[in-house]
């Protein structure tokens, strides 16, 4: 078990339950690239590191990964859309670039560097029974 790093690149091995081995890889590469013959591009990209990777390169079996892969897309793509679909709806949540939300942060931070260091924290000591710290 284990996962090699490279240079926007990397390859990792797991191994099942059965005795087979899991190999996943990953490299950098422009949106919407794809590389038409998958095991020979994993070759040039991963077949000079270190052993096992050479090794379980050489053992797989071309005709295999492409089923693989469209397994794979086809078992993990409905759940990867629903992860973006929440990303973003809880990317416009959090957002602070749009003008009412910074005009609102500035103008608190102004009112805040007016008032004297403790007295907005004072306003919670009848609820929580806490006082700031004097400065003494």
């Amino acid at each position: 078990m284990g996962e090699t790093w490279g240079r926007g690149t990397v390859f990792g091995v797991m191994p099942l339950s059965d005795g087979r081995l899991y190999c996943y890889a990953a490299a950098a590469a422009a949106a919407g690239a794809h590389a038409g013959a998958e095991l020979a591009e994993l070759t040039r990209l991963f077949g000079g590191w270190h052993e096992p990777i050479p090794a379980l390169l050489a053992g797989t079996d071309a005709d295999d990964l492409p089923r693989a892969l469209a397994a794979y897309t086809s078992a993990r793509l409905p759940r990867t859309t629903q992860v973006v679909r929440w990303s973003r709806r809880a990317a416009t949540m959090t957002t602070w670039t749009a003008r009412p939300a910074v005009a609102a942060r500035n103008t608190v931070l102004r009112v805040a560097g007016k008032v004297a260091p403790g007295a907005l924290l004072g306003g919670l000591g009848p609820i929580y029974g806490w006082q700031p710290q004097s400065e003494e």
